[in-house]
């Protein structure tokens, strides 16, 4: 069930059109109701499964995978930085009993 689309050459619009049985069908413009049309050639949809999909984007040459890692070390850096500034404001020993407490909770 191939979808065509075909260019009218009175109005000059796209139709498409899903069709059944080719032999059977008379294409036509769905705008104007001619039947002076023209096949165009269209894209073509390919189907990619996901695990290549995740293999493409985890590719190092890839934009994702260069986003990704942007992303990954701007955020760490500005979660270094705010924790640099909430120390100063609010002082070293709320920050060091702060990562005690962590240091117990990653023993667990």
């Amino acid at each position: 069930m191939p979808l065509y689309e075909y260019k009218c050459l009175k109005c000059g619009k796209i139709s498409e059109h899903l069709v059944f049985n080719e032999d059977r069908f008379t294409p036509y413009c769905r705008w104007c109701g001619s039947k002076d049309v023209e096949k165009v050639v269209s894209r073509v949809r390919v189907r990619v499964s996901l695990e290549r999909r995740l293999e493409k984007f985890m590719d190092e040459s890839s934009t994702f995978f260069f986003l990704m890692a942007f992303r990954y070390f701007l955020t760490s850096f500005i979660a270094d930085a705010a924790h640099v500034a909430f120390a100063e404001t609010v002082g070293a020993e709320f920050i060091s009993c702060d990562e005690k407490l962590v240091k117990k909770m990653q023993k667990i």
